[in-house]
């Protein structure tokens, strides 16, 4: 499904299968009229000499509308049309349409597309800057990564992207990551010896289930389920949003709060696409992304993780919070000392994130 942003709603379109962006170097002005929820035309706020020109933005996007940040960019991306009088639209292609994640990144670092929201972690196979996000225990609450976000640090990571053609406009959170497991509720460092812990393919987290004595098996998200049902892994790392939508509820029967690390995508845009903008387009589109970020975290998340857990409770699942996370964040300090020693950026942002209580 393509969503065109058009108005203060959403609308949706089919996409043929023939149906590819056409490269940005020369964007498309949107449609004279377009089409409003009801699929019928409504007047078009008309840009002036003084706006600037249209601008028509592609935008792959590897998650779904039901996703606290998918809500949100298209939150954003409403605004930005309003805003603009109706002279900077967007189309938006979410469940993967355009490709998967890293498909997505490649595609907007080319220029193919002009923008797409993508896992932090999938920029390591060209910079390991925003994996410092990712450090396990490091920003391990949504206080201490609001607080983060709003950094000299945070920026610098996020403006590193550019030595690799992207721009990064703001963080879209996915949730914190906790443990799940079958059999019994995780409380200390001894309740995950030697289980096999399913985990989001990465090297870093792979060495840091290794440190905290758990034997980590990687596996494609959507064989997970069935390897639950089978036994073949014991848990995983994961985030409420995803324990609801891939009903993992199911299937599990503990879930136990500890803050492993955040999962955030990166709002970004194709840097000559976004260097090709007047001033002002750069500063209204930053903004409402940067709007979009906070209220993310204080709207959309929320909801989704409420729905999230009202689903798991109903099943019967049992809750726990770890007490005492501090054995797990002391096995941790290599991973962050390995990380940080790749890059004085990433150096500088372990240290102030330390700090924050």
């Amino acid at each position: 499904m393509r969503n065109k942003i058009v108005a203060f709603a959403l609308t949706s379109t089919i996409v043929l299968g023939a149906c590819a962006p056409a490269a940005p170097a020369a964007p498309a002005a949107p449609p004279a009229a377009p089409p409003a929820a009801g699929g019928q035309p409504t007047d078009t706020p008309e840009a002036t000499a003084a706006q600037g020109e249209p601008v028509h933005i592609i935008f792959g996007d590897e998650g779904s509308l039901t996703q606290p940040q998918v809500m949100a960019a298209v939150w954003a991306m409403e605004r930005i049309y309003e805003e603009s009088g109706g002279r900077i639209t967007f189309d938006h292609f979410p469940d993967s349409v355009l490709g998967t994640g890293m498909e997505l990144v490649q595609q907007m670092i080319d220029g193919t597309i002009h923008m797409t929201a993508s896992s932090v972690g999938l920029f390591s196979a060209f910079t390991p800057t925003m994996q410092a996000l990712q450090l396990p225990f490091l920003l391990d609450s949504y206080d201490k990564m609001r607080q983060a976000l709003a950094t000299p640090e945070f920026e610098d990571l996020l403006d590193s992207l550019e030595e690799i053609g992207v721009r990064g406009l703001a963080i879209g959170e996915c949730g914190m990551r906790h443990f799940a497991h079958v059999g019994h509720p995780v409380n200390t460092l001894e309740d995950i010896q030697g289980e096999r812990i399913r985990i989001v393919p990465s090297v870093m987290l792979q060495d840091a289930m290794t440190r905290l004595g758990a034997n980590p098996v990687t596996l494609a998200f959507g064989e997970v389920y069935t390897a639950l049902q089978n036994n073949l892994v014991d848990a995983l790392e994961i985030n409420l949003m995803s324990m609801y939508t891939m009903r993992f509820y199911e299937v599990i029967n503990y879930f136990s709060y500890i803050g492993l690390y955040p999962f955030p995508v990166v709002y970004s845009m194709n840097l000559d696409f976004f260097n090709s903008l007047s001033a002002e387009d750069q500063e209204l589109i930053t903004r409402w992304f940067r709007e979009a970020q906070e209220l993310n975290f204080e709207t959309f998340l929320m909801d989704v993780e409420d729905q999230a857990l009202q689903a798991m409770l109903n099943s019967g699942i049992v809750t726990n919070y770890v007490a005492d996370v501090e054995p797990f964040r002391a096995l941790m300090m290599p991973v962050w000392e390995d990380l940080s020693a790749q890059d004085p950026r990433i150096a500088a942002f372990v240290e102030m994130a330390a700090a924050l209580e």
